[in-house]
C-alpha cells in the first residue's frame, strides 16, 4: 500500500516563473451605494450570507481612494452553479444573474448617482455568475455596475488595484466538488485570504466557477466560452477528472488526458497558466468505487509533460479524511471546502514568496494490521498504535500530543495505548530552518471492559446553554454508558477542544472566542455532530 501510493506521486520540478505581482484589494470597507440603499455587506469578504438583489436598471457604486490607473473589479452571485448555458443537459440550471451591464467611473460623484460617470466597459450577453473585468481608472475614484438587465443575487463585488499588472487573478474553474467548496459552503477563510494571512502584500482574486455534472469533455468543448468569460484570469486552477472517473473504471481515461491537452493548449495559446489538481478522492464505503490510478497518472503526465505549476493532491488528503466529505461520498462538505481551499493556498504558496510545497502522506497501523493511508482512527484501549507519516525529501520531525506527548521521530507508537491518550496527534516537519508543515491526526480509544452501544442523538447528548457565555457550558448525557468522547472544531476544521466525558453532567469551560463551532460526540460505535455558539 505505502510503495503503491507514493510510486503515484509523481515528482514534478516547478517551472521557473517570476514572482506574482500583487494586485491590493481597495474596496474592502469602502463606501458603497446602490440604486436602492446602501450596502456596505458587499464589500465585507463575507461570501453567500447578506445579498443584494439584482434588477433591470439598478446599479452599485464603490469608492475608492483615488491614484490607481488600473483597477479589477471582480463581482459574484452566491448561486452554486457558474452558467446556466454551459451546464450539461443532464444537470440544467435555471440561475439568474447581471446580463448586460456597463461599467462606468468617475472621480466627482458623491453618493454613486450624482456626477459625471463614463462607461469603461460594456458587457452583453453575459452567461455566467461571477465575472471580473480590468478598467482603465486614471483620474478615478468611484467605480459603478450599471445592470442593465439581469436578476438574481450578488454577494461581493470586489476591486482590486491593477496599475502594475493584473496578474493575481484566479479562476477556479471545476465541477460541482469546486461549487460546493468555493459556493455552496464556503469557509470563513478562503483561498485569497490564507495567501494573504502569509504574505500580507497579496491578496489574490478569486473567480469561482465550478459546474454540476461537467466532464472533461463538456469542459473543452464549451473552451471558447470559458475563455470569453474568464480568458483574462492568469490563473486557471482547474479541479476536473470526477465525473470522467465515474464508476472507478479507466474506460475514459484517454479522452480524459486527451481534453485536458487541448485545455492546457488553449490557455497558453490565450497567455494562461493552468494548473491541474489531482482527482478527488471518494469516500469508498459511502459510493463502493474509487478514482482509478490511471486519472492521477494523467494528471501527474500532463503537468510534467507541458512544465506546468503541479496542482493539490486532493486525492491523497480526502483519501485519509473521508469525513471531509458528505453523506455522498464525493463532495466536500464544510469541513472539506476549507480543507479544498487550504490545499490550494499552501500548494500555490511558493509563487509568493513562501515555501516550497512539502505533501505529507498520512499512513496509521493498528496493532500488526497493514499500515493504511488515513488520518484519523478509533482504537480499543491497549491497542498498539503507530503513525507513520511519509516524505519524498530529509528533513527533521517533532511531535505533540495528548497527555504530554512528545517525540523527535517521523514514526511514533504508542503501545497499550489508554483512552487518557486519545486526542489530536500533531506532526511537524522541517525540511530546513526556514519552513515547516504540519499534519494531524485524530486519534479515539475506546474502553475495552465496557464499549458504550448505545446510538447518539439530540435526546441523550444534550449542550446546555447554547449559546454559551465565554465557552462555558454543561454536557447533559442521558442513558449512555461507557466513555463518550468529545472534540470541538472551530468551522476551518481546526480542532479546539477535546475531552473525555464520565458522567452524566460535565462542565466544560472552554475559554473559547465568540464564534460558531462543532461539537463532535463518539462512543466508538457511532458519531453525533451539533453546533455550539460561543458568545
Amino acid at each position: 500500500m505505502l510503495i503503491s501510493i507514493l510510486a503515484m506521486l509523481t515528482i514534478v520540478l516547478l517551472p521557473v516563473i517570476s514572482a506574482i505581482v500583487p494586485n491590493p484589494i481597495i474596496s474592502r470597507g469602502q463606501p458603497v451605494f446602490t440604486s436602492s440603499d446602501k450596502a456596505s455587506y458587499l464589500v465585507d469578504n463575507k461570501f453567500n450570507t447578506s445579498k443584494w438583489t439584482v434588477s433591470d436598471n439598478s446599479w452599485i457604486a464603490i469608492q475608492v481612494d483615488p491614484g490607481p490607473t488600473q483597477v479589477f473589479l471582480n463581482w459574484n452571485n452566491p448561486s452554486y452553479p457558474w452558467s446556466n448555458e454551459l451546464s450539461p443537459p443532464s444537470c440544467p440550471n435555471s440561475i439568474s444573474f447581471p446580463v448586460d451591464y456597463n461599467i462606468l467611473i468617475s472621480s466627482n460623484s458623491t453618493n454613486g448617482e450624482d456626477g459625471d460617470w463614463i462607461i469603461a466597459d460594456s458587457i452583453r450577453d453575459n452567461i455566467v455568475a461571477a465575472r471580473g473585468h480590468l478598467i482603465d481608472f486614471v483620474g478615478a475614484s468611484w467605480i459603478k455596475m450599471h445592470i442593465i438587465s439581469g436578476g438574481g443575487q450578488l454577494d461581493e463585488v470586489e476591486v482590486f488595484d491593477a496599475s502594475s499588472d493584473d496578474e493575481d487573478v484566479w479562476f477556479f474553474a471545476g465541477t460541482s466538488i469546486s461549487a460546493n467548496a468555493f459556493k455552496g459552503t464556503p469557509p470563513a477563510k478562503n483561498y485569497a485570504d490564507l495567501v494573504n494571512q502569509n504574505h500580507s502584500e497579496y491578496n489574490p482574486v478569486m473567480i469561482r466557477g465550478g459546474i454540476g455534472c461537467i466532464s472533461s469533455t463538456d469542459f473543452v468543448n464549451n473552451i471558447s466560452r470559458y475563455l470569453e468569460m474568464a480568458g483574462n484570469a492568469n490563473f486557471w486552477a482547474i479541479e476536473m477528472g470526477t465525473n470522467d472517473a465515474w464508476g472507478g473504471t479507466n474506460g475514459n481515461v484517454a479522452v480524459f488526458r486527451s481534453n485536458l491537452q487541448r485545455v492546457i493548449d488553449s490557455c497558453k495559446a490565450h497567455g494562461i497558466q493552468p494548473i491541474i489538481a489531482r482527482v478527488l478522492a471518494t469516500n469508498e464505503s459511502a459510493v463502493d468505487w474509487q478514482v482509478h490510478p490511471d486519472f492521477l497518472n494523467a494528471v501527474d503526465n500532463l503537468t510534467a509533460h507541458n512544465n506546468l505549476i503541479p496542482g493539490p493532491d486532493l486525492y491523497t488528503w480526502f483519501l485519509a479524511h473521508p469525513g471531509d466529505l458528505n453523506s455522498d461520498g464525493v463532495h466536500p462538505n464544510s469541513y472539506g471546502a476549507a480543507s479544498f481551499q487550504r490545499l490550494w493556498a499552501e500548494k500555490m504558496d511558493s509563487l509568493y514568496g513562501g515555501c516550497a510545497p512539502v505533501q505529507i502522506i498520512p499512513y496509521i497501523q493498528v496493532n500488526t494490521n497493514d499500515p493504511k493511508l488515513r488520518a484519523s482512527a478509533t482504537l480499543n484501549q491497549n491497542d498498539t498504535l503507530i503513525i507513520s507519516p511519509q516524505v519524498t525529501i530529509d528533513g527533521s520531525w517533532s511531535w505533540s500530543g495528548p497527555d504530554d506527548f512528545s517525540a523527535d521521530t517521523r514514526e511514533i507508537t504508542v503501545n497499550t495505548i489508554q483512552t487518557i491518550q486519545a486526542g489530536n496527534y500533531v506532526s511537524t516537519f522541517a525540511p530546513n530552518d526556514t519552513c515547516t508543515f504540519t499534519y494531524s491526526f485524530i486519534i479515539s480509544v475506546n474502553e475495552v471492559s465496557d464499549l458504550p452501544s448505545v446510538q447518539l442523538n439530540v435526546d441523550n447528548v444534550r449542550i446546555y446553554p447554547n449559546p454559551a457565555s465565554e465557552g462555558r457550558f454543561i454536557i447533559i448525557t442521558d442513558n449512555l454508558s461507557g466513555i463518550l468522547h468529545m472534540q470541538i472544531f472551530d468551522l476551518l476544521g481546526s480542532l479546539t477542544y477535546s475531552t473525555l466525558l464520565n458522567d452524566k453532567e460535565t462542565i466544560i469551560n472552554t475559554d473559547l472566542p465568540r464564534g460558531v463551532y462543532i461539537v463532535k460526540f463518539s462512543n466508538g460505535q457511532n458519531y453525533l455532530n451539533q453546533k455550539l455558539i460561543v458568545d
